[in-house]
């Protein structure tokens, strides 16, 4: 449990940063929980101890769902499988237009100059995963309809050279135990071959052409990618990858070629993603909703103090949502370190009935004290939970 003034402080410098990392703490943009001395803001009321976000209806108009929330809600839901990447909707990271020099392929430059979302499915054409002796894992993913611009929009409209009407999103994990020849080998086998052929998958990173490759539409590296998966059960499983691609192609200013441009990193050291992942309450409806976090695999992850074992959000005293985090299988046996961080981003109020939200989960993963990669994949799984639950129930 961490002091009053930390917290304070660390919600602070949050808020106010918010603009330019486009990342918050709990409610995220919407948010303005700082008044003294109770910290109340209209209907709102957020303890910090508990990490309990307590919400009475109706919200305030400032709480009140606008178009563009209600929009990006109805995006991410349907055509994003339900996830959206630290990108969110207008949120994509620049990396401005400078090339990435050549080095075992490219030279890669970006179309438009920044990180992009992609989601569709893997190519059954030729390679759809494929290992280079780059050490690249190579995914073809031909784009969903609201997508195909990444194509279409790209110096190769017709797709890849390797692969039609897709584009290669690639990404190299050079660890430990492996080298060149095999890291995408070691990859697959933590994430079997069969579970990504053919499915869908949501991936983000810096959309490029590769130069070198008739300019073939990429994303490289990848930094986020995700799937969901619907249980006969009804409960829903997003499985959440994050990669810190460690070729050393695209970290140092060195790595690019500036032609009128002013060199940016593609991959930062720690790399810092956000997974969004949206829910809706219906208060008409006696039901709550239970998110386990489940730990996979991961290397050089960083954690942070603990806050909770538990992120609940409370509406007119009811428990509607419980995240539990996970404090099992995490690398190094850490003790009193939290990973990852879960909070509540953008809650708002649609009509009387209706409150939509997200749950943020942010990764980060990668030392600038280590060259030997980094990579954290884990599972969260929503389950529908019939009947009301109390303010002061614990769900584990």
């Amino acid at each position: 449990m961490e002091r009053f003034p930390y917290m304070l402080l660390r919600l602070s410098i949050k808020y106010y940063l918010q603009k330019i990392i486009s990342r918050e703490l709990f409610l995220g943009k919407k948010a303005i929980i700082l008044s003294f001395p109770l910290f109340l803001y209209n209907s709102l009321f957020f303890s910090l101890y508990a990490q309990e976000l307590h919400l009475t209806t109706p919200l305030s108009s400032q709480f009140e769902c606008n178009s563009s929330s209600i929009t990006n809600w109805d995006t991410i839901t349907n055509y994003y499988y339900g996830v959206a990447s630290t990108g969110f909707i207008g949120l994509d990271e620049k990396i401005g237009l400078c090339q990435a020099k050549a080095d075992e392929g490219g030279p890669w430059t970006p179309v438009d100059g920044y990180k992009r979302t992609l989601c569709g499915y893997l190519s059954i054409k030729s390679r759809p995963i494929r290992v280079n002796t780059d050490g690249d894992i190579d995914l073809y993913v031909i784009p969903d309809p609201p997508f195909r611009w990444l194509q279409f929009n790209s110096r190769r409209p017709r797709g890849h050279v390797y692969d039609a009407y897709s584009l290669c999103c690639e990404v190299a994990l050079n660890e430990p135990g492996g080298d060149k020849s095999n890291n995408g080998v070691a990859f697959l086998k933590t994430i079997p071959r069969h579970i990504l052929q053919f499915n869908n998958v949501g991936v983000y990173g810096p959309w490029v052409s590769d130069n070198g490759h008739e300019n073939s539409p990429e994303i490289h590296p990848i930094q986020q990618m995700w799937r969901t998966t619907k249980n006969p059960n009804g409960d829903i499983d997003y499985f959440l990858y994050c990669f810190l691609d460690n070729s050393g192609r695209y970290n140092q200013i060195s790595d690019f070629s500036p032609q009128n441009c002013i060199p940016t990193p593609w991959v930062t050291i720690p790399l810092v993603n956000v997974f969004y992942i949206p829910f809706e309450i219906k208060l008409n409806e006696a039901n709550s909703y239970n998110y386990v976090l489940e730990f996979q695999s991961g290397r050089n992850i960083n954690y942070q103090p603990p806050l909770a074992d538990q992120l609940r959000l409370i509406v007119n005293n009811t428990v509607r949502i419980t995240a539990n985090k996970t404090t099992s299988n995490l690398p190094d046996n850490p003790t009193n370190q939290q990973f990852p961080i879960i909070t509540f981003y953008d809650i708002c109020q649609v009509d009387n009935n209706t409150i939509r939200g997200y749950l943020a989960v942010e990764v980060s993963i990668g030392k600038q004290t280590s060259n030997t990669g980094a990579h954290a994949f884990f599972k969260i799984t929503k389950m529908k939970i019939n009947g009301p639950r109390v303010e002061g129930t614990t769900t584990k």
